[in-house]
């Protein structure tokens, strides 16, 4: 990629890339469901880049996105935010190996101009080639050295860091980010193909369904408006309890909750 952060256009591709996830077989169970396994998105990205003759960051970024559509995260709005990532305004960006100052800087821009343009809810940025969960740490750590992202919470508990990412997209209202990735480490709901983080870049609309937050000064992904009816809405919600629940095998925690960006083993500490 010529430069650090590369937005993704999803219109050119995507219906190509998504007829061949669509075949992915489903190995890997979680309670009463089963999904491709991470390494089967990633041997399909690859072999789907060389295909199609398409970059494999691209390719990589729409597998991430099948993977949240898929709903192994748990969230049923999240399935379909997903499946409308265009329409909806979900903007995906890959970011190169190695997040440089020069990188961060264009993060900054790009996240900026989002929250600018009344078309964008989300953002996900995508590091496609980083596996490792030390990388995943100089990620965050590189964030909130040279960039607008800073950490509420960065605290060292029964050998667990806790690390809880923000980005103001107001003066008054700070964004939430969450982190996904390949780690074994992670709950079952943020285990996915390729490190991601992932913030909403809106505040909260008037009002909101009764069941989420309402702290005003805080942004959420699960803020995201979707047209449905209070009814329907409150079937989806029960649903995702139940769906995160059955991928958790357990209670969500403060280590799968929304509030934590990424909760890793004190092992991946960095100087």
């Amino acid at each position: 990629m010529e430069n650090s952060v590369t937005k993704v256009d999803l219109s050119s591709f995507r219906s190509q890339i998504n007829a061949r996830l669509s075949r992915l077989p489903k190995t890997q169970p979680y309670g009463n469901r089963t999904f491709p396994s991470l390494e089967c998105y990633r041997e399909a990205a690859d072999k789907t880049a060389k295909e199609f003759n398409l970059g494999f960051p691209h390719v990589a970024a729409c597998a991430q996105l099948d993977w949240h559509l898929r709903g192994q995260n748990g969230c049923q709005f999240a399935r379909l935010a997903a499946s409308n990532a265009e329409l909806l305004g979900w903007d995906l960006f890959v970011v190169a190996d190695h997040l440089d100052t020069r990188g961060t800087q264009q993060i900054d821009v790009k996240i900026r101009a989002c929250i600018s343009d009344p078309r964008v809810q989300l953002v996900s940025l995508i590091w496609p080639y980083l596996q490792e969960p030390l990388s995943a740490v100089r990620v965050v750590r590189g964030l909130v050295a040279g960039s607008e992202f800073w950490l509420e919470r960065d605290e060292l508990v029964d050998r667990l860091r806790y690390l809880a990412l923000r980005y103001p997209i107001t003066k008054q209202v700070q964004a939430w980010a969450m982190a996904f990735g390949p780690f074994g480490f992670l709950p079952n709901t943020r285990r996915a193909p390729f490190f991601e983080i992932i913030i909403r870049v809106k505040e909260k609309e008037e009002t909101i369904f009764h069941r989420l937050n309402q702290d005003r000064e805080s942004a959420h992904l699960a803020d995201v408006p979707l047209k449905m009816s209070d009814l329907l809405r409150e079937h989806r919600w029960n649903g995702t309890m139940r769906r995160t629940r059955m991928i958790l095998s357990r209670e969500p925690d403060d280590i799968s909750a929304a509030k934590s960006t990424i909760t890793l083993p004190a092992d991946y500490e960095i100087d």
